[in-house]
C-alpha cells in the first residue's frame, strides 16, 4: 500500500503453492486487498498487478503457462467488479521496474532508466523502463534475458538453442546442480535453498553463488547493450536475489575497468 508520493504505508505478503486452484487463488487476493483497503488512511484510488507472464493487458489475461487456474481468469475484471476500483496489470518486471524509478525520485536519486532482473524457477526475466516509460514487448513487457546465449556449444536449452543463460543460472539450473528433482513445488523448493545459505549450508551457498557468477555474466551483456542508469535483481523468493547477487560480483569484480571509469558496482 503506497500513498501517492510514492511512499509504502503498509505491506503484506501470501505463498501459493503450484497447482492452486481459481478459488485459492482469488481467495488470496481478496485477502490481500481487504488488508490493504482496511490499513488505507484514506479511499483507494486503484490496483496494480505485477504478473508472470506472458499476459495480454488490454485483455486483462495471464497466460503463463506454470498455473492452469490463471486459463480464462480475468483478475482485473473481478477486482474492478467487486471493488469498484481501477486496475492496471503488467508484467511484473516492468511493474517492479516502474516502483524503483518512483522509490528513486523519492529518495532524491538519479533513475532515468531501469533494467529490473527477476529470478524465477524457470526463467530470468527483464523488465526495462526509461524516462518514465516501460518497454511493453508483444507478450507484455518482459524481456528473455534467460534466453540470451553465453556459450554457443553449451547446455542444450528448451528454445532450441545451446548456451543459453537459463541454463546456468534459473531456480531450475541451480537445484539441478543440488541434485534436487524436479517436482510441483519448485517455489518451496528453491525458497528453502536460500534459506539453507542463510543458515550456513556450504553446499547451498556454493550452488547459489556459483549461478549467480553465471548471471554476472548476463548483467554485463544487459550493461553492454542497454547502458541503463541502474539495474536491479528482484525475486519472489526471500534472500535468494540476495545470494545471487554476491555471486554476480565475482564475476563482475573480474572485470577490467571500463572507459570512463564506469563499472557496474556504481
Amino acid at each position: 500500500l503506497v500513498n501517492l508520493a510514492g511512499e509504502m504505508i503498509a505491506f503484506d505478503s501470501r505463498s501459493l503453492r503450484m497447482g492452486a486452484s481459481e478459488s485459492d487463488l482469488l481467495d488470496t487476493i481478496d485477502g490481500l486487498l481487504n488488508k490493504m483497503i482496511a490499513l488505507a488512511p484514506a479511499a483507494v484510488a486503484g490496483v496494480g498487478i505485477g504478473s508472470i507472464g506472458p499476459i495480454l493487458a488490454d485483455q486483462g489475461l495471464i497466460l503463463s503457462p506454470h498455473f492452469s487456474a490463471l486459463e480464462g481468469l480475468n483478475i482485473p475484471e473481478h477486482i474492478q467488479k467487486k471493488y469498484g476500483l481501477p486496475v492496471s496489470l503488467q508484467i511484473g518486471a516492468v511493474a517492479a521496474a516502474y516502483g524503483e524509478e518512483r522509490i528513486a525520485k523519492q529518495q532524491h536519486r538519479s533513475a532515468n532508466s531501469v533494467a529490473f532482473v527477476v529470478l524465477d524457477y524457470a526463467g530470468i526475466g527483464l523488465g526495462l523502463i526509461s524516462g518514465g516509460v516501460g518497454w511493453i514487448s508483444d507478450h507484455g513487457g518482459i524481456g528473455e534475458l534467460g534466453h540470451v546465449s553465453i556459450d554457443l556449444n553449451g547446455r542444450q536449452c528448451d528454445c532450441g538453442r545451446r548456451g543459453c543463460l537459463q541454463q546456468y543460472a534459473s531456480g531450475r539450473a541451480m537445484l539441478r546442480a543440488l541434485g534436487h528433482p524436479e517436482d510441483r513445488d519448485q517455489g518451496a523448493t528453491l525458497a528453502r535453498i536460500a534459506q539453507n545459505a542463510e543458515e550456513g549450508d556450504e553446499a547451498a551457498q556454493a550452488a547459489l553463488l556459483d549461478a549467480g557468477e553465471y548471471l554476472g555474466h548476463g548483467l554485463a551483456d544487459v550493461d553492454h547493450l542497454l547502458r541503463p542508469e541502474r539495474i536491479v535483481l528482484g525475486s519472489s523468493h526471500p534472500k535468494l536475489a540476495d545470494w545471487y547477487l554476491r555471486g554476480a560480483y565475482r564475476y563482475i569484480d573480474r572485470l577490467p575497468e571500463a572507459r570512463g571509469g564506469r563499472t557496474l558496482r556504481d
